[in-house]
């Protein structure tokens, strides 16, 4: 996995090491001995990710750092620190400074290199849910400001023994009570087994083959529906370097010392449900901003974008059975909206368009399209309808809307459709979505030079 990382380390030694393991394994590495020089190499290059030794996380690079990662927050410029100083209290420390991961010297490579992939991963992965900000904006996906958080839901995967009681006790401490204690061999009998953070308590083995048993729950949970977007935290002994390295390539999210105390516990849980509202954040964001992107934001109808498509997916279906199906498609307009629009006003105008809309919605079949094309124009398109049903529907339309006059406040107004049909050509080569709504058009233009308020249908396509 490409990608730009910066070592700030005060010790050439330390420096020399990290680069030579960083830059086999092909990722673009810079290294810089003083705080003010990595200061503005952060500035400058905005590196992918920070790997720094603990003495080198100045506050001028820390807040550097927090300054470059402005509001999209944490992983989009991850920290490893590194430090000499064994035990929980000061990885702790450093984990509260801003720290994403504490590592201990030596650092064994293949967990190095395995904890560098893990949080490149995140960081793309959150990345890809990031669109630029001008195209955030322009198509509905700002962030929306963070709000309250509930506390997160923990489960314990555990065998039951007294390890894993004291394991839940400590998580209690650290102010993540579990939600449930389940032993990993019946986590999913009935599907119902949800969390934001499962936390998986590997120090002790659960089966004959301990390595494969813990391997195999992380893939599950990755792989499930109702636990892949959820955060993975595995609770390993401290000397089981391939377990961890092989645990974060598997999808953990991270690995804690059995030892680790409450606070580093707390911080390390407190990341990942942060982490995890986040992302349910950026894809609940990146969903409504879809959904707003093919809606017409006035009358709640598919807009140009995407009724083309789907129009061309219909016809595309009645290539495939030409002697069966045929698509109908109507361009509908209201007479004489300018009109409305000068004499009422524009706000009225648009209480018109969502009137219509809606009526236009209430006669038609629920797979039928309909969308808003233009300022007064509508699109709707019938699947497997022939030229009678086509006009049919389409007088009804006009009824509909021309028996019922709209009331604006104390004034009633009389609104009218012209509209035009085409119907697909019984061909196996069919036509193109432009060119029946082409003919559609033209068929509009007919009903309105023979005086509006009329259903015209165009001639029949070119065989």
């Amino acid at each position: 996995m490409p990608g730009r990382i910066l070592i700030i380390d005060k010790i050439a030694t330390n420096r020399i090491v990290l680069k030579v393991k960083l830059a086999s394994a092909r990722y673009d590495v810079t290294v810089c001995s003083q705080s003010d020089e990595a200061v503005d190499v952060i500035r400058a290059t905005m590196p992918h990710l920070v790997i720094a030794g603990a003495n080198s996380l100045t506050p001028a690079v820390t807040d550097c750092i927090i300054e470059s990662r402005g509001s999209a927050g944490r992983l989009t410029m991850p920290v490893i620190a590194i430090t000499k100083d064994r035990g929980t209290d000061a990885r702790a420390v450093l984990l509260g400074a801003g720290a994403d991961e504490v590592l201990e010297r030596p650092v064994a490579e293949v967990t190095l290199l395995a904890r560098v992939r893990s949080l490149l991963r995140a960081r793309a992965a959150s990345s890809d849910l990031r669109p630029h900000e001008d195209t955030s904006f322009a198509l509905g996906f700002a962030e929306k400001p963070e709000g309250f958080a509930p506390a997160p839901r923990v489960v314990l995967l555990a065998p039951p023994t007294r390890q894993s009681a004291r394991l839940s006790r400590h998580l209690g401490r650290a102010g993540f009570r579990p939600a449930a204690i389940v032993d990993p061999m019946n986590a999913f009998l009935d599907g119902s087994l949800t969390a934001d953070v499962y936390v998986i308590d590997a120090q002790h083995a659960w089966s004959v083959a301990e390595d494969s048993a813990v391997f195999g729950l992380i893939s599950d949970l990755r792989s499930r529906p109702e636990s892949r977007h959820a955060a993975i935290l595995l609770v390993a002994a401290e000397t089981a370097a391939d377990i961890r390295s092989m645990a974060f390539d598997l999808g953990a999210d991270d690995v804690v010392d059995f030892d680790a105390g409450a606070e580093e516990l707390r911080l390390r849980l407190g990341s990942l449900a942060r982490q995890v509202t986040a992302m349910s954040g950026l894809r609940e964001t990146m969903r409504s901003g879809l959904e707003a992107a093919v809606h017409d934001h006035l009358t709640g109808l598919h807009n140009r974008r995407y009724a083309m498509p789907r129009l061309s997916r219909m016809l595309k279906a009645t290539h495939d059975a030409p002697e069966i199906s045929q698509v109908g498609v109507m361009v509908i307009d209201i007479d004489y909206f300018k009109r409305i629009n000068d004499r009422y006003g524009h706000g009225v105008g648009d209480r018109v368009l969502v009137e219509i809309a809606s009526r236009l919605q209430s006669c038609l079949r629920p797979a039928d399209l309909i969308a808003r094309i233009g300022g007064e124009e509508f699109l709707v398109a019938l699947s497997h309808t022939g030229k009678s049903d086509a006009l049919e529907t389409a007088e009804r339309l006009r009824q509909v809307v021309e028996s019922h006059e709209i009331r604006c406040g104390s004034d009633r107004i009389q609104v009218t459709l012209s509209i035009g049909v085409a119907v697909s050509a019984l061909t196996e080569s069919g036509e193109d979505a432009s060119a029946i709504l082409r003919r559609a058009d033209r068929a509009l233009f007919g009903a309105k030079s023979r005086g509006r308020n009329k259903v015209n249908l165009s001639s029949p396509a070119a065989a």
